[in-house]
């Protein structure tokens, strides 16, 4: 019994480290996916920022899993597909009408139990999320 406890213990662990790693990277995606859906319309917002609506409404979506303060994104905008494929000319921007745009999500998660950051040496996991999406006409 004193060999199986630990061994129980360490697996109980793992797991739930695992699903709470997962469930944030699931509610990463959910978050990009509905960021980018509110991006394409070109709707503006109360407070005038287009960028600050994008980012509230991807972290309102998730329910509290994703903490604002550790989240980052960007975004590029390109004027046709063959700029995009290329690298060519990008703005840091959601994009105006019918523009391509590129929204990368970067969130630090940090572990829940200490375990997994004794064996890797961090204490967090940068979860990213990419979306790539053409504006409406607006």
């Amino acid at each position: 019994m004193a060999i199986i406890g630990p061994a129980f213990m360490l697996m109980l662990m793992l797991t739930l480290e695992l699903g709470y790693q997962l469930t944030i990277d699931m509610a990463l995606n959910i978050g990009v996916g509905a960021g980018s859906r509110y991006g394409i319309t070109g709707q503006g917002s109360a407070d005038g920022s287009r960028d600050s609506t994008i980012l509230s409404t991807a972290t309102s979506i998730t329910s509290g899993l994703i903490d604002p303060t550790q989240l980052t994104v960007t975004m590029a905008s390109y004027l046709t597909p063959a700029a995009f494929a290329s690298s060519g000319t990008k703005a840091t921007t959601t994009g105006a009408s019918s523009n391509f745009v590129v929204y990368t999500y970067s969130y630090k998660a940090y572990f829940i139990t200490g375990f997994p950051a004794a064996i890797l040496g961090t204490t967090y996991l940068t979860h990213t999320a990419t979306v790539v999406v053409q504006n409406e006409p607006f």
